[in-house]
């Protein structure tokens, strides 16, 4: 019997839910009370509801639905009276004479005769706006939980004063040293190896094929682009080496030219697989570069040498 009770009770709280849904236009307005209404009601089911000892999931969370709607409705309601904001105290005057002062003229005698008010009346309007309201009745976590300290901040040691500056050049040259980019670095290596071959000339693909890493041999086509940009090489066909990469130095070997170069040049994997096939890994003359920036750098020391020693 009372659990046909509690599904009974069940759908009634289902029931006004979807009514209150439905009207929902009609609770916000702020010209009527049926919004008043509609809270009274739902107190009364959820009263109802503690006395059949509703306490499962779904009738709690069908309650709270139902007190979540009206809540909105209340809202929306009150942001529509604050909207008016030509609204003042006399106005509230002019409505409570209209609605306490029962004579053929509640404005004139609300003001001058105060016992015209019936207080006894607006005292029993207002009263249940001051009950205890329904709230949430569950803890959130755990008992046992404590509160968390607040972290102390870390006291930063004072830093100590900066030296003075004695030999200015020097630290130039080594905050330069350090700030030289990698693009700057490899543009030495490939500028130091193209010196260093017979007439200071070697094959494009030779030049800035990298066997072991695509990115690489991405990075020279930048490195040997930019040395174009700066027109310190030029790029050139060759009757029978194809293209070829000259340094363009001062002196009997070359001649420094004023105008300005721009080498550009699209590459996929497909076309480096081709490389790979064309140019054997002995002949690439730019050097692998591991993580270790040194390590590119002596390779390619190495490499300039031997390529004097051959020239000699």
């Amino acid at each position: 019997m009372a659990d046909q009770e509690r599904r009974k009770h069940l759908n009634a709280l289902k029931s006004l839910k979807e009514d209150v849904i439905r009207k929902k236009e009609d609770l916000a307005d702020i010209n009527n009370n049926s919004l008043e209404d509609a809270v009274t009601t739902a107190e009364q089911a959820v009263a109802r509801g503690a006395e059949l000892g509703c306490q499962k999931a779904k009738e709690v969370s069908v309650q709270a639905e139902l007190l979540r709607n009206l809540t909105g409705c209340a809202a929306e309601k009150a942001g529509k009276l604050g909207l008016n904001k030509d609204r003042g105290p006399m106005d509230l005057i002019t409505a409570l004479r209209a609605a306490f002062v029962h004579t053929s003229n509640p404005q004139y005698d609300g003001e001058h005769q105060p016992s015209a008010f019936n207080w006894r009346e607006f005292g029993n309007t207002v009263a249940p706006l001051f009950r205890r309201a329904t709230g949430i009745s569950c803890i959130h976590g755990p008992l046992d939980v404590k509160p968390k300290e607040r972290k102390v901040a870390a006291k930063r040691a004072p830093r100590k004063p900066l030296g003075e500056m004695q030999r200015p050049d020097v630290v130039a040259e080594i905050a330069a040293d350090v700030d030289k980019k990698d693009t700057d670095r490899n543009m030495e290596v490939m500028w130091n190896i193209l010196r260093a071959q017979p007439n200071c000339t070697a094959p494009y693909g030779e030049l800035v094929m990298n066997h072991r890493s695509f990115a690489q041999t991405v990075e020279n086509q930048f490195t040997l682009s930019f040395l174009a940009r700066d027109n310190r090489v030029r790029i050139e066909q060759h009757a029978t080496l194809g293209l070829v990469v000259r340094a363009l130095v001062d002196g009997p070997g070359g001649q420094l030219s004023e105008e300005q170069s721009q080498f550009a040049i699209t590459i996929h994997m497909r076309d480096w697989e081709g490389f790979r096939g064309c140019c054997p890994a002995s002949a690439c003359l730019m050097p692998h570069r591991s993580e270790d920036d040194g390590q590119g750098a002596g390779q390619a020391q190495g490499a300039a040498q031997a390529a004097k020693k051959a020239r000699r």
